[in-house]
């Protein structure tokens, strides 16, 4: 089974290269979501069940694991505050609020 995964590898490594690129984006996001699959797809072998094939089997790791990135990147957002930019703010700064009417023109 470690054969097959490395000859997938050889062989569709472009194809899961460019998979992950189009989802983050970022090359070396990119190449690191590739080897992470394969990382856990190696340490997941027993997992994997023989009568799926190995061609869907690992697109879908690497999907999660692009999906996993993306979220990673948005939780370290910068929110401005007034006097500068603050990083991983505890509690986003919202909008300016703006006021709005609590009762329709004919209910008071």
């Amino acid at each position: 089974m470690k054969k097959l995964l490395s000859e997938t590898l050889d062989i569709d490594g472009d194809y899961y290269f460019r998979f992950a690129l189009r989802m983050l984006g970022n090359r070396e996001e990119a190449e690191d979501a590739v080897q992470d699959t394969f990382m856990a797809a190696l340490t997941n072998l027993e997992a994997f069940k023989s009568k799926a094939s190995i061609k869907t089997w690992l697109p879908s790791i690497l999907k999660h694991k692009c999906i996993d990135r993306l979220r990673a990147h948005c939780s370290k957002r910068k929110y401005v505050v007034s006097g500068g930019i603050n990083e991983r703010s505890p509690t986003p700064i919202a909008p300016p609020y703006r006021s709005r009417r609590i009762f329709s023109r004919g209910s008071v």
